[in-house]
């Protein structure tokens, strides 16, 4: 007798559309790949739904407006040394005190700094102030120190563009004034020292101009002709400014700021 042909099953798992039809001689080896597949289907059936996106948070409740600042840079006459009373006398805080009411002030400076101290210990405090207005006079102590002079240059321009860079403000820099004028240089040449502050006062003036619109340069130098006229304006130490002398700074500091454009509301 020959042989009969396997029969043919019918498969046709629970619940799946349609019976498919197969050999019963082949069925022993594809059957595992047929649950492999099935199962893998089922599972695509049965995925979990995606998770639903986080819920929006309300936004932020907006920041109140930052309190106009001015912040000063610099040395000694910063602080107000000269003066009976710094913190009423010194000509940063006379010129604070033409500005608009609620007008904060943060004075940085630091008696004896050269620039390089007020780049590393004086400009993080002003940019974390955020001023309006900020005053930049610390280059006496470099002259006085011989500080080389390309070296003073390239700290000033690094200053200024730091405060250009990460805050609003407008800059106000002081350059060197007549020290000819002033006692404690008396024993100086008069045409050297002047060469001098010229120098000096052009390279102030470089660094100044790399920034317009936002640095002004407060010439000092131009009110010569006062301190031979004032001799009161310098204070009893025969260096720094006196009392009449700061208050003459700040009305000096005052018409730059006025004159471009005034303090920012």
């Amino acid at each position: 007798m020959g042989r009969r042909p396997p029969e043919a099953w019918t498969v046709a798992p629970p619940g799946w559309p349609g019976a498919v039809r197969y050999n019963a001689g082949v069925l022993p080896r594809v059957a595992p790949l047929i649950l492999l597949v099935m199962a893998a289907l089922a599972c695509v059936g049965r995925a979990d739904p995606a998770p639903a996106p986080p819920a929006r948070t309300p936004a932020a409740a907006a920041r109140p407006p930052r309190t106009p600042t001015y912040a000063a840079i610099g040395a000694s006459d910063t602080v107000g040394v000269g003066t009976d009373d710094p913190t009423h006398q010194g000509w940063v805080y006379v010129l604070h005190d033409k500005m608009p009411a609620g007008m904060r002030l943060v004075n940085l400076g630091i008696s004896g700094a050269l620039l390089q101290n007020a780049l590393a210990k004086e400009l993080p405090g002003a940019v974390a102030a955020q001023p309006a207005i900020v005053t930049v006079w610390n280059v006496v102590n470099d002259l006085n120190a011989r500080v080389f002079l390309s070296r003073y240059e390239d700290d000033l321009t690094r200053l200024i563009s730091a405060l250009v860079r990460d805050t609003d403000a407008r800059i106000y820099v002081g350059n060197v004034p007549d020290l000819t004028q002033v006692p404690l240089y008396q024993q100086r040449d008069p045409q050297e020292l002047t060469a001098e502050i010229q120098r000096w006062n052009a390279a102030v003036a470089r660094a100044a101009a790399h920034f317009p619109d936002r640095v002004y340069p407060v010439d000092l130098y131009a009110h010569s002709a006062e301190l031979a006229l004032h001799k009161e304006y310098v204070a009893g130490d025969n260096f720094h400014p006196s009392v009449e002398g700061h208050r003459r700074l700040a009305e000096v500091f005052w018409d730059a700021i006025q004159e471009s454009g005034g303090v920012p509301q």
